[in-house]
């Protein structure tokens, strides 16, 4: 069996592959770009030739959330854009991202398929609220799933922290929720 490390991120423990996996988080040469007004992904992993991008939210705990919906699709577009933007950067072995390729696992520094996924945690009197945020980020990433051929197959999914917990050994994590 693969070993797994463990990370506690938005309310819930995510255990990866040990070797298979990445957190852009961990590497100084993100943070030298962060400053450039660069985000990221929570996790990134190899799965079945696939490089699979997650990032993790969890709204149950703020009061007002109108404000938050509001500027959720925009916001997680342009996660998800920065971090495939990385990995292109990379990839095409652009001078920007020699630091990050010197950091990054070897498999992650060649051309392969995304799949993105964002998993969200809403109370349950705000569900049918989110729908509509839910819908403007698909809205907003159509481009941007063009550009990096990720409309074959659908490739983007929003999907719910219990969905999330179904599916995860389908995608090669492990995930359990805290509370």
């Amino acid at each position: 069996m693969t070993e797994r490390v463990s990370y506690i991120e938005s309310g819930l423990e995510v255990r990866l592959p040990q070797g298979e996996h990445f957190r852009f988080q961990d590497l100084r040469a993100y943070h030298a770009l962060k400053g450039a007004h660069l985000r990221e992904m929570d996790f990134c992993w190899i799965h079945n030739g696939e490089i699979v991008m997650l990032e993790l939210k969890d709204y149950t705990r703020l009061p007002d959330l109108s404000e938050v919906r509001d500027r959720f699709p925009r916001n997680i577009a342009k996660k998800v854009a920065d971090a495939a933007f990385m990995l292109f950067a990379v990839w095409t072995v652009r001078e920007g991202a020699k630091d990050l390729r010197k950091e990054l696992p070897r498999w992650a520094c060649t051309p392969k398929p995304l799949r993105v996924i964002v998993a969200v945690r809403v109370r349950a009197d705000e569900a049918l609220l989110w729908a509509e945020a839910f819908r403007r980020l698909r809205d907003a990433t159509v481009g941007y799933a063009k550009l990096a051929d990720m409309n074959r197959g659908r490739k983007i999914f929003v999907w719910d922290y219990d969905f999330l917990q179904r599916k995860s050994r389908a995608i090669g994590l492990e995930v359990r929720a805290l509370d």
